[in-house]
């Protein structure tokens, strides 16, 4: 199931970023908050870039019962991003919260 998400979120994520508008739509986000956005240092534009990774994990990132992923790869800079997100409606992604990744997590991206 979770291969499967990537997938059908890498095919979205290329579709939406032909323009800045459409990709703040699809991430449940005003257009002019988004770039005005951080966590931990971290752009809207930066966490957006880690689903661009091609060898990026999904992992699930849930608590109190409510159902989260991850993204775990790799931004534009080369650093090793941890994004927390979740689907809405099947129909856009909301972005959590956007950080860089920590020891356990790298280890997770390697394998």
């Amino acid at each position: 199931m979770y291969l499967q998400s990537q997938y059908i979120i890498l095919i979205l994520l290329i579709w939406i970023f032909t323009t800045r508008k459409t990709a703040s739509a699809l991430f449940g986000m005003p257009a002019k908050l988004a770039n005005a956005i951080k966590h931990d240092g971290i752009t809207f534009d930066q966490a957006a870039e880690a689903f661009f990774d091609p060898f990026l994990k999904l992992v699930d990132a849930g608590r109190n019962h409510e159902s989260r992923d991850a993204v775990i790869g790799y931004d534009e800079k080369g650093r090793l991003l941890f994004v927390v997100h979740i689907e809405v409606e099947g129909e856009f992604i909301r972005l959590i919260s956007a950080r860089k990744a920590t020891l356990t997590e790298r280890n997770a991206y390697d394998f």
